[in-house]
């Protein structure tokens, strides 16, 4: 009897638990990933169709046209949403549905735009040209990915002085389907580069609230995870600081994960270079050298926005001072030493970090006006949106 119950009650708690998580933690397991590229398919609907009818009544046969119009296609709208993470929810393929045909002494109605919530940050390029359709940057941010039908016209729209019992119609347009590639670039203010085992999630931790995974091994940050810089003084200006994960040699070939890494770093306006100097002045130097040929490889010009140093673990390191100057004098920029496991100089970086980036905001240059890159047959239709 016992066994009977015992085995009852693990049934219930196997159905009782949901997929992707554990029961003995809090947290998802490993099959809970962050997903940051994603091919969908966008299938609007269809217009609806106009009809031909004519009005007619007892002992009054001529009462003239009264077909009425289709409905309009559903559209399918990217909208940028803050609160979505990564592209891991979206599923491969939405449809909206075609408008009703028109009827006598009626329309037909229009069907619902259905709306795809993505993250800020989102790019959505034509997987057949290549094409940049669009690129949400602000929350809220909407474009029109696939154009709903356009609704066919019914006779009572032919009905002229000429012509007082029109027999046409129009039938309604074809939505025209989409396939499209969409990638997520993590939108933040700085970005942290450095090699794997730099000490990076753990200065990320040291100056925000974030909790990015720690480990003594490399590789131990498998997505990017952005933390919030929040100001020590009465200013409410924030600075998001965003973890990328390590960067080996041949990154820019695409060597281990190098591409899908390198591509969160586009968005930064500034960069922090994390340097290991536990080993040594020269040996940061090699690697600050590396970093910026990685970065530069993969985009002229990126290893050039303003940048600073952050030199890691000066709590196993000797001679921290001398390293820390031979690397200022070997990069012409900002060096700070920082222990995130002892919390040395934590305070201080924060200031620096808030002057940093404020700094950087008032030397932008602003950049142009860049409108959202709409397809051919969509320009007539859709207003075109600038993007700050």
């Amino acid at each position: 009897m016992a066994c009977c119950v015992a085995y009852r009650r693990s049934l219930q708690l196997a159905i009782l638990t949901p997929k992707g998580y554990s029961r003995n933690s809090n947290s998802r397991t490993t099959e809970m990933q962050f997903v940051d590229l994603r091919s969908v398919r966008f299938k609007p609907g269809n217009g609806g169709n106009g009809c031909i009818s004519l009005l007619r009544a007892r002992n009054r046969p001529r009462l003239g046209p009264d077909g009425g119009d289709g409905g309009r296609g559903g559209s399918v709208i990217l909208r940028a949403d803050h609160n979505t993470s990564c592209l891991r929810g979206l599923l491969p393929s939405y449809k909206a549905k075609s408008g009703e045909e028109g009827e006598g002494g009626g329309h037909g109605k229009n069907s619902r735009d259905v709306v795809v919530r993505v993250p800020c940050g989102t790019i959505a390029r034509d997987k057949a040209t290549g094409k940049v359709l669009c690129d949400l940057v602000n929350d809220q941010q909407e474009h029109i990915i696939a154009l709903g039908g356009v609704a066919g016209v019914g006779n009572t729209g032919f009905k002229s002085d000429v012509n007082q019992t029109p027999r046409e119609s129009t039938r309604g347009t074809k939505g025209k389907e989409v396939h499209a590639i969409l990638e997520m670039q993590v939108i933040a203010d700085v970005g942290l580069v450095g090699f794997p085992n730099a000490g990076k999630s753990s200065f990320l931790r040291s100056i925000s609230r974030a909790t990015p995974k720690v480990g003594a091994y490399p590789f131990t940050t498998l997505y990017p995870t952005v933390g919030v810089v929040e100001c020590l003084d009465n200013n409410k200006e924030i600075v998001r600081v965003a973890d990328i994960p390590g960067i080996i040699e041949g990154a820019h070939l695409n060597k281990g994960l190098g591409l899908a890494f390198l591509k969160h770093v586009e968005r930064c306006r500034a960069l922090l270079f994390v340097i290991d100097v536990s080993c040594g002045g020269e040996y940061a130097a090699v690697q600050y050298d590396k970093l910026c040929h990685e970065l530069e490889q993969y985009k002229p010009g990126l290893s050039k926005r303003p940048a600073a140093v952050i030199a890691t673990k000066v709590d196993i390191a000797h001679d921290v001072a001398d390293s820390v100057e031979l690397l200022r004098g070997h990069t012409g920029i900002s060096v700070h030493s920082v222990s995130s496991l002892t919390g040395v100089r934590i305070a201080s970086i924060k200031t620096f970090l808030q002057q940093f980036y404020h700094k950087v905001k008032v030397e932008e240059k602003p950049a142009p006006s860049r409108s959202t890159v709409l397809p051919d047959d969509l320009c007539e239709w859709t207003t075109t949106e600038t993007v700050n």
